[in-house]
This record gives C-alpha cells, sequence and structure tokens, in this order.
C-alpha cells in the first residue's frame, strides 16, 4: 500500500483476518495470540464496519482458548471502554458465548456482575444489550 498508516481501515480488517485464517487453517492456536490482539478486537467490537469480523473471530479463537478466557478479557476491556457501541457489542458477545458453549464455561458471576453493571448504564442500547 502506498501509504501504510494503523488507522487505515483494510490493514485494520486484514490484521483481523490474520487471526481468522490462523483460527481457521492451525490446529492450535495459543493464549497468547488472542492476548494480544484482545485490547484491538475490543477496540473495534463496536464499529460497525468491523463488527461482524471481529464476534466471527472472538466465537473461532474461544474454540482453541476456551469461552471462559476470551469472556474475560471481553469483559476487562470493556469495562475501560466510553464507547457505547463497544459496551453495547460486547455484550452481544458474551451472550453469543454463554448460548454457543454454556454457562458452566464461563465465570458467571464475573458475567453477572458485567451485566448488572452495563444495566445500569445511561444508553438504552447498552441496558438492552446486558438485559
Amino acid at each position: 500500500m502506498k501509504d501504510w498508516k494503523e488507522s487505515n481501515i483494510n490493514m485494520q480488517k486484514e490484521a483481523i483476518n490474520v487471526l481468522g485464517t490462523c483460527c481457521k487453517n492451525c490446529d492450535d492456536v495459543p493464549k497468547k495470540a488472542y492476548y494480544v490482539y484482545a485490547p484491538f478486537l475490543c477496540d473495534k467490537i463496536g464499529d460497525v464496519k468491523m463488527a461482524t469480523m471481529v464476534k466471527e473471530v472472538c466465537m473461532s479463537i474461544a474454540e482453541f482458548v476456551t469461552a471462559k478466557y476470551v469472556g474475560a478479557l471481553v469483559m476487562k476491556n470493556a469495562l475501560s471502554t466510553k464507547s457505547v457501541g463497544n459496551i453495547k457489542e460486547s455484550c452481544v458477545v458474551l451472550s453469543t458465548l454463554v448460548d454457543e458453549f454454556g454457562a458452566a464455561s464461563m465465570h458467571l458471576k464475573n458475567v453477572i456482575d458485567f451485566a448488572s453493571n452495563s444495566a445500569n448504564h445511561a444508553d438504552k442500547k447498552v441496558r438492552d444489550a446486558a438485559l
């Protein structure tokens, strides 16, 4: 690319695709890979252009590193953000993790605390997602 920038949307999409390709084609993906990606993914989870890709990668990586680990990092990064969209989509990802992997695969106390914290949010969209 002639103008390489970290803020370039195409570069960000390709960074997400790298992790997605690893999930599809590798026999094992280490927890460190998701740990490095987690702040970036949680920052972009509320972005309309990348939300679908981020959710798919989170579900794919959960098969390798456990839903508990993915959920913990999503909650950790969502609590530190101010973006309403990020908090709302983090609630959606946690709900999907519980639906697909079961409640026993998550830290239920942390999920309930996160949901109750989000249910008290000022924005209606976040409250609805938390429920």
